[in-house]
């Protein structure tokens, strides 16, 4: 499993554990920052399925601000396999 693999499967999780009240794998709310970054990775999974489709090329937006939750899952999954 990839870092951007365990950061998908998790924000989902937290996302149906809010919306469906279905178990989480760890506390959420004892885990602000990991919260916070899981709202902000799913927040762009969304968003950057809607850009693909609209033509989007992510390779050319790497760099940008808008890309920092790609930038982000290498530090950010230690901290979520550590909740877990």
């Amino acid at each position: 499993m990839t870092d951007l693999d365990i950061v998908t499967d998790e924000a989902v999780r937290c996302r149906n554990f809010y919306v469906h009240g279905t178990p989480g794998s760890f506390s959420y709310a004892e885990h602000g920052g990991v919260f916070t970054f899981l709202t902000g990775a799913l927040e762009f999974i969304f968003a950057a399925a809607d850009l693909v489709e609209a033509g989007w090329d992510i390779r050319k937006w790497r760099g940008h601000a808008a890309c920092s939750p790609i930038r982000s899952t290498g530090c950010c999954t230690s901290g979520i396999s550590r909740s877990r």
